[in-house]
Parts: C-alpha cells; structure tokens; sequence
C-alpha cells in the first residue's frame, strides 16, 4: 500500500504521526510525505522585489518546507517503527500538486490535513482538503483540526538586508 501524507505549518508533526499511528495499515507500507511550497507571482507583495531576493526567500521557503517533512517522516519512523519514507518538498499550487503527485506516484491513499472554517453558515471544508479530495486519484483520509490564526509550526526568522548605494 502507498501512502501520500501532505503536511502544512499548521499541524505538529507529532500530531500527524499520532493520527496515523492510530489507522491499521496494510503491510508493507510506503509512505510518502510532502509539503507544497507556493511558488512566488508578480502579483504577490514580495513579487515586487528583484529577482535574486525572490530567489532567497524561495530557497528560504524550500528549506522550511524540508525541515518540516523532515520531522514528520522522524516521527513516523518512530510511531510505525519502519524506514520505507519518502520525503519530498513540491512547488506549485497546493490542491494540484497533491493530486499531481499522488497519481505520478500512484498512491492508494492520500493523507491530508483540513481545517473547519466556521462560519453563521456552518461549517465547511477547506479549500485544499475539498479540492484533493473531490479530484484524487484514490481514497482521502481528512485530519481534522481546530481552526488556528496562529500556525503550530514556527516559520524560521527570513533576514531580508537592504543596500543602500550613494
């Protein structure tokens, strides 16, 4: 059985392990984690900035992206006592890149965290988890969790200098 797992800031990779830790599994397994990075438009706010810059904070992104899988894939490793991780960081849009993938890799199974947005109207899925789980190739398990302003995983300090001439 192959198992995708995409993971955001959002959820503690400890929680993600916990959550499939609790799921009996078809062995031998292969996992395989992920964490998309979205890439940098024109028309964002650091779209703006020079080119060398947007490469930083790109690489900067990248680099978080593979700490984060990393400690997921450790705590796996730890809670299911196997070596068979994969670990891979995407850059592209979060809902396609997932999909993309798990066809690409052929998963049965698609790990993926959602988030309630409460409303006066109810609750409703997010808009990735609703997305990969409408276009999948194969099944979905959702984790659910709280809404949370605050991202559980904290994003690394990016040092931006700025050179003055003249």
């Amino acid at each position: 059985m192959k198992i995708l797992i995409a993971v955001d800031e959002k959820i503690q990779p400890a929680t993600m392990a916990e959550f499939v830790r609790k799921h009996i599994w078809e062995f031998p397994c292969d996992f395989k984690v992920i964490h998309v990075v979205k890439p940098i438009q024109d028309g964002d706010v650091v779209g703006f900035l020079k080119a060398p810059l947007r490469h930083d904070i790109t690489e900067e992104r990248r680099s978080s992206g593979r700490h984060l899988i990393r400690l997921v894939a450790i705590a796996l490793r730890d809670v299911l006592h196997t070596t068979h991780i994969e670990e891979e960081v995407l850059e592209g849009d979060a809902r396609a890149a997932i999909v993309r993938c798990a066809q690409e890799w052929k998963a049965d199974l698609i790990v993926v965290s959602s988030y309630t947005n409460s409303s006066i109207m109810g609750s409703k899925l997010g808009s990735v988890s609703a997305a990969v789980a409408a276009d999948a190739p194969c099944s979905v398990l959702l984790v659910r969790t709280e809404d949370s302003k605050e991202p559980v995983a904290q994003p690394r300090k990016l040092t931006v200098r700025r050179i003055v001439s003249g």
